[in-house]
């Protein structure tokens, strides 16, 4: 079990398994989910300066009801502001240009906040993303 007093640079939860989601919505202030979704998301650029977590989903995000968890539903989403034509992962899919894979996803969002939290702290950078 997991203490929510911990660190970690990467946060893993299985819901599959059961595993307990944080309270977001306590501790929401910089908190947003990395989810496109038209009409509801924001460019990631537009808001990576006061990003201090960013949760993943590791699913089919065109079909997604995890979004839709309690837990979940009030993060502010954002999508990549500039995502890649296509995937280089190994795992091919048809849903066309500009969808690429979690890992790619986390990447490049990474690469995003990065570029405009210069002064993040390391414990920041630790804490940055929470992939579910």
């Amino acid at each position: 079990q997991r203490s929510e007093e911990n660190t970690y640079s990467c946060a893993l939860y299985d819901l599959e398994r059961g595993d307990k989601l944080p309270n977001y919505n306590e501790s929401a202030e910089g908190t947003y989910i990395l989810f496109p979704l038209p009409g509801k998301s924001v460019p990631l650029a537009s808001v990576a300066s006061d990003i201090n977590r960013l949760v993943v989903l590791d699913c089919k995000w065109t079909k997604s009801s995890c979004k839709d968890r309690l837990e979940l539903q009030n993060l502010p989403k954002v999508h990549l502001t500039n995502p890649p034509k296509e995937s280089y992962f190994w795992r091919w899919h048809n849903e066309g240009p500009g969808m690429i894979s979690t890992i790619e996803a986390i990447y490049y969002a990474s690469l995003e906040v990065a570029e405009h939290k210069q002064s993040m702290s390391i414990n920041q950078k630790e804490t940055l993303i929470h992939l579910l």
